[in-house]
């Protein structure tokens, strides 16, 4: 499993839960009241008590890099098969950035009562640089 494959799985692993917490905001909203606490001002990133370091994420591998934004999820079949794109931008070693979007699909395990999922097999389907020649947009397809 290469660099890319390995990165995408550890951001679908995250994704999921990111869809899920709108879906406890109007729980948390049913709480009873505190006292207010005064107006804080945001905590730095090291300081937060989440482990996620944000988007977009980077990943480099033999010179090549590669820049990958959020995915965004086009379905979620019966909680089992997660479908997606997600925006990247690729760059070879020695080369000049190329936009693209990679379309991805994944198998999940979800349990939702306590509203966890697991990502697993997360393969790209397929790939598209609109701004590059198809022998470019080919080459590019196989470095991702």
């Amino acid at each position: 499993m290469n660099l890319v494959q390995q990165t995408l799985r550890r951001c679908l692993c995250i994704t999921p839960i990111l869809c899920v917490i709108p879906a406890l905001l109007p729980l948390r909203a049913q709480k009873p009241a505190a006292t207010p606490a005064p107006a804080a001002t945001p905590a730095p990133a090291a300081a937060s008590s989440s482990s996620d370091p944000g988007w977009p994420r980077e990943a480099e591998q033999g010179g090549a890099r590669l820049v990958y934004y959020q995915p965004q999820i086009d379905e979620w079949k019966e909680y089992r098969e997660l479908t997606g794109d997600m925006a990247v931008s690729v760059t070879p070693a020695g080369g000049q950035p190329s936009l693209g979007v990679a379309s991805l699909k994944a198998s999940t395990m979800a349990d939702l009562e306590k509203r966890i999922v697991v990502v697993k097999s997360i393969e790209i389907t397929s790939a598209r640089f609109p701004g590059a020649d198809k022998p470019t947009a080919d080459s590019l397809d196989r470095l991702l």
